[in-house]
Order: C-alpha cells, then sequence, then structure tokens
C-alpha cells in the first residue's frame, strides 16, 4: 500500500514539474507574416501599374476613379483598399469663412470651382466665428474684426496646420499685437519715414528671384491657376471682323472677361472654339483653342480649359493690377521685411526702398495673408484670382484618409507622384489595404 502511495506522489510530481515546465518555457513558434507581405506587394503592384500607364494623378485624388481601377487589376480578395493624396490640394478645399451670408453666396460665384492638372477643386465656404472656427482647412475673414480677443485661438488653429488669409484695409490704429504676431504686420509709421500716398496708379505682383522668396507659392498659384470664367448668356450669333470665320454652331454662350477694375473683353464658345474681341468693339477678332497662349491689351494668357458654358483662363507675368489700395490703408511689414510684400501700390514718398503693401505674406510652415479689400471698385476676374491663389497656398494640404469601417489589420505604402500639365505638383499618395476580420 504504502508503494502505491509513492508511485501515486512520483506521478504528481511530474504531471506538476511538467505543467511549470511549459508555463514557464513556452515552445517555439514561427509566424511568416506572409498576409503582410501580400498587402504590401499589392500596394505596390497598385501604384506602380497607375504610374506605369499615366493613371496615377486620376486615382490619386478620386476615390471613386481609384476603387474602379482596383476592381480591374486586382481579383475578388476580400481586401479592402483606400489611397489619398498628401501635400497638394485635395478635390476640396473646406474655407471656414468668417464672412455674412450674403459674401459667402459672392465667394461661391467667384471662386468656388477650380480646375487645376486635370481635375476639379471645390472651394467649400462654410460660416465660422472667431471664437469657434470649424474643423476646416483655411481661414478667411473678410472685412475689419478685432482679432486681439481672439488671438488664443487663432495661434491655435495655426498650430493645426491651418492658414489664414484676411482681407480688410487696415489703418494705423487698428494694428494691435495681434496683428504683428499673426500676420507680421505694424503701422506705416514704424516702418517708414512717411505715410502719404503714393503716386502709382496700379498694383504691382512683385517678382521673385527663387524658390526661397517667401511668397513663391502665392506667386506659383497666381501664374498657373486657371481662373474659371462662365458665359451666362445664350445667343444664336454675334459678329465677326477680319478674316475670322462665323460660328456655325446654334448655340452659343457669351460671357465677359474682366481685368482691371473695369476693362472688360468679351468672348463667346463656339463648340471647342472660344471667338474673342481684342479690341473691345463688340466684334470678334481672334479664335482659341484650349491650351494657347493670347494677348488682351499688354498682357499675356493661357486659356487652359474650354466648356460648353465656361472657361478657363491662366494669367501670365508680367501682370499688374488697377490700383484697389485703399487711401486710407497704410502698413508694412514688421521689421521692414519688405521680402514678404507680395503685391504693391508704389512706394511710400521720400523713402523709395520701402514698397506701399497691398498684399502681404507671413510663415513658412503654415502661410499666412493679408490683402487689402478690392471690393470698393468693381471686382475683376484679376482680383478673384488674386485671393483664390493666396486661398489656395494657405490651406492645409496634410489630410487624414480613414479606412472603410474597422479593419483588423492595415498597411499603407507611399509614393511620390507628379504632374505638371498647368502647374508643377510634387505629392504623395498612400495606398492602404487591409482586412476586414
Amino acid at each position: 500500500m504504502k508503494a502505491q502511495v509513492v508511485i501515486i506522489e512520483l506521478i504528481t510530481v511530474v504531471a506538476i514539474l511538467i505543467v511549470a515546465i511549459a508555463t514557464l518555457l513556452p515552445s517555439l513558434s514561427y509566424k511568416d507574416r506572409w498576409s503582410d507581405a501580400n498587402l504590401l506587394l499589392t500596394e505596390r503592384d497598385i501604384i506602380l501599374t497607375a504610374d506605369r500607364i499615366g493613371n496615377l494623378n486620376s486615382i490619386a485624388f478620386n476615390s471613386g476613379a481609384f476603387q474602379n481601377f482596383v476592381s480591374q487589376v486586382v481579383s475578388n480578395s476580400g481586401i479592402i483598399f483606400w489611397a489619398s493624396a498628401q501635400g497638394t490640394f485635395g478635390p476640396k478645399i473646406t474655407v471656414a469663412c468668417n464672412c455674412t451670408s450674403s459674401q459667402i453666396s459672392e465667394l461661391n460665384q467667384w471662386i468656388g470651382t477650380f480646375e487645376l492638372n486635370q481635375r476639379q477643386i471645390s472651394l467649400d465656404f462654410i460660416p465660422a466665428t472667431l471664437d469657434n472656427i470649424p474643423s476646416s482647412d483655411v481661414l478667411f475673414i473678410f472685412g475689419f474684426k478685432n482679432i486681439e480677443p481672439y488671438k488664443s485661438n487663432l495661434l491655435n488653429y495655426l498650430a493645426n496646420g491651418n492658414g489664414i488669409v484676411q482681407m480688410v484695409n487696415l489703418q494705423q490704429n487698428d494694428i494691435t499685437p495681434a496683428y504683428t504676431q499673426i500676420f507680421g504686420l505694424v503701422g506705416c509709421t514704424e516702418g517708414s519715414s512717411s505715410c502719404g500716398v503714393g503716386s502709382s496708379q496700379t498694383d504691382t505682383i512683385n517678382p521673385i528671384t527663387n524658390a526661397s522668396t517667401p511668397y513663391f507659392e502665392q506667386y506659383q498659384l497666381f501664374y498657373h491657376l486657371p481662373q474659371p470664367i462662365v458665359a451666362q448668356n445664350l445667343v444664336s450669333s454675334f459678329p465677326t471682323e477680319g478674316n475670322i470665320p462665323p460660328c456655325n454652331q446654334t448655340q452659343i454662350y457669351n460671357g465677359n472677361f474682366t481685368i482691371q477694375a473695369s476693362n472688360s473683353y468679351n468672348f463667346w464658345i463656339c463648340g471647342s472654339s472660344v471667338y474673342f474681341d481684342t479690341n473691345q468693339n463688340n466684334r470678334a477678332d481672334k479664335i482659341l483653342v484650349a491650351r494657347q497662349n493670347f494677348t488682351l491689351g499688354t498682357f499675356n494668357f493661357f486659356l487652359s480649359y474650354v466648356g460648353q458654358n465656361y472657361i478657363y483662363i491662366a494669367f501670365r507675368p508680367n501682370y499688374t493690377f488697377s490700383n484697389f489700395l485703399n487711401a486710407s490703408t497704410r502698413v508694412s511689414p514688421v521689421n521692414e521685411e519688405n521680402n514678404r510684400v507680395f503685391v504693391s501700390g508704389g512706394n511710400y514718398p521720400g523713402h523709395s526702398g520701402d514698397p506701399i503693401p497691398a498684399v502681404v505674406v507671413n510663415g513658412t510652415t503654415v502661410k499666412i495673408a493679408w490683402l487689402a479689400d478690392f471690393t470698393n471698385q468693381e471686382v475683376g476676374d484679376d482680383e478673384k484670382l488674386l485671393l483664390a491663389s493666396l486661398i489656395f497656398a494657405s490651406a492645409n494640404t496634410n489630410r487624414i484618409q480613414v479606412p472603410f469601417g474597422t479593419l483588423q489589420k492595415g498597411l499603407i505604402t507611399s509614393y511620390i507622384g507628379a504632374t505638371n500639365y498647368d502647374m508643377f505638383e510634387l505629392y504623395r499618395v498612400d495606398v492602404g489595404a487591409g482586412y476586414p476580420f
């Protein structure tokens, strides 16, 4: 009997030892991570295939085009795919607008939709207050606001990578510490020996020397971003002169391209051609097609796109505005940093080195801009494009693309893309893939 007890005790001790060893010394296991490798290889194949057939620009900015492309090149594998582009403008720029409802309506008419590098980009203006700025890419302040009480809120907004643009005529007493800190502005008496009115009748876009010029991006956009002009009048015919043949269409759209406040040029859209009245006598004397340079007066332009009832026109250097700088607006960049003056209306008298600013930019990582209010005269297409260029340049281009639903596992492959149809753009496209369960 005692022997049996001993045997049972030995068996129990051995069992305990086996359990202890298994617990303390777990068995080795190997994972091949093939599922991860398969996701990454598939993402890479999608990107390289799209790039080599010239389709990368399309799928990077259009989720519908991306999903359609994936369905053609990848078999049904139960994998969820998504894509996003970083570092440039997405399909929609959300503009938090500290404006009235009528001002938002005007802005939508002026600069609501653009076409850049063969893709549409819309500016979505949403109402905002300075103490409660909604989620957005850029803040636009239309008119004068005392920003001093909201300085902390505005700085927090900038810290998230968003930009600020304000259009307002500023006087000496309007410049507070908040304006100096955020917009880099001081009253003209601090930056010039005189605040007198200059003799210039135009506002000039200052030239750039290299890509490090503070307003390089704004300059690049103004001279490459095509401005939309809608032809609102439907006519059946129009007169021509010289050797210009008549339009053989019966549905013709007529519009006006306005520059320098009131300098208006008639145009008629005839199919894929655009007839222009370049000498302003209400008779067409030039025929253009898309992707063609042309001249109006002494300024150079480029016809970027032609639609049924709209055209897009890009400006070319060197352009000057009719003077929209209000006589009461007299400011200077802080510390006489005149290299931040994008547009100027001459120079302060007696101090020829200091320009009279009409547009001043600020910031490097985050873009900020102030411009004088040009709505005190008839608003031209040139001024609309100037405002759009500042908003585009100040917009946050770092977006977070959330995949569909909740994924058990997901991986992302990044790739550098470039396009140069209207303007050179360099961007990063992220293609993600994951398993839903």
